[in-house]
């Protein structure tokens, strides 16, 4: 199914190459988003770890035949037709609506292709745009909860220039939300 020139598909591993190319985010707080530059060991390893095949599955997401994003269904749970989801997109092209396309292709690949009946994500609550977008794909924030950044770099930088953050023995916490939506 194709949305305006985006669509989904399976990753393949012809496709690796172009997340190298990606541009990064400028913005401290987005520094984990960026896709690493990885060398070829690292990029294959990265990509068998995304498709494990009971408990992952992982889609491109492409503007004609340019990747743009990736989508990840992790932690399947088939007694409980639950999954989380994760989304990256190229920074570069953060904004522009493809990312919550994206999502909506993926719902209608979810309930045509699975028997899942609810997804659901973590995102960091000081993340509005993507919380804007998953409102728009119909999540509604279920929790909020206290617990270490994704990323410890920068810790001492990102305390003394945002609001986000405290450091408990250590390590630097913020507020995440906890959204969930019925396929």
């Amino acid at each position: 199914m194709v949305t305006n020139g985006i669509y989904i598909r399976k990753l393949k591993r012809r496709d690796l190459s172009q997340l190298l190319k990606w541009g990064s985010h400028d913005d401290l707080l987005f520094e984990p988003y960026n896709f690493p530059k990885y060398d070829r060991f690292e990029l294959l390893s990265w990509y068998f770890e995304k498709r494990s095949p009971l408990k992952k599955r992982i889609f491109g997401i492409f503007l004609d035949k340019e990747l743009v994003g990736f989508l990840t269904l992790k932690n399947i749970n088939y007694l409980k037709r639950r999954a989380e989801m994760g989304i990256v997109m190229n920074p570069s092209l953060v904004s522009r609506g493809f990312g919550t396309k994206a999502i909506k292709l993926l719902f209608d690949y979810v309930r045509r292709k699975t028997y899942l009946k609810t997804i659901w994500l973590k995102t960091a609550s000081f993340n509005y745009r993507a919380i804007r977008s998953y409102d728009k794909c119909g999540f509604e924030i279920k929790e909020r909860i206290h617990i270490p950044y994704e990323s410890q770099n920068n810790k001492y930088q990102l305390i003394s220039e945002y609001d986000y953050f405290t450091i408990i023995d250590g390590d630097i916490y913020t507020h995440y939300v906890i959204m969930e939506r019925e396929v």
